[in-house]
């Protein structure tokens, strides 16, 4: 948390943006994912809502361009679509923060929730 947002960035060092976030955490788990967030729209089977768990990964489109994916998060507190994640955020705190799925920023840009660890 806190870790400044980085265009492109992929290390807590320098920074992070959203892509760069879920790929560093997940790289250290040792799983290799894509990225780019845009390479995540056909990534795994979108889950139910009822079905999200800790771990799984929240793909939004941009806040520009709602047919291009544009943001990724980590959900860490599953409750549905009343989820908490984390990301690396460009908004206004610009760094890796915890937010609300529920949120109106969120929740209307919401594509899906896949799962990518393994079974």
């Amino acid at each position: 948390l806190g870790t400044p947002y980085l265009y492109a960035g992929n290390t807590p060092k320098k920074g992070f943006d959203c892509s760069g976030f879920v790929n560093y955490v997940f790289k250290y788990f040792d799983i290799e994912l894509p990225r780019s967030s845009s390479s995540y729209k056909n990534i795994g089977k979108a889950k139910s809502p009822e079905d999200f768990k800790v771990g799984d990964i929240l793909v939004f489109y941009g806040y520009k361009d709602k047919k291009r994916i544009g943001h990724l998060g980590i959900i860490c507190e599953a409750n549905g679509m009343k989820s908490k994640f984390i990301h690396a955020s460009s908004g206004k705190i610009k760094s890796v923060i915890i937010s609300a799925l529920d949120s109106n920023h969120y929740s209307n840009r919401f594509y899906k929730c896949i799962n990518v660890l393994p079974k």
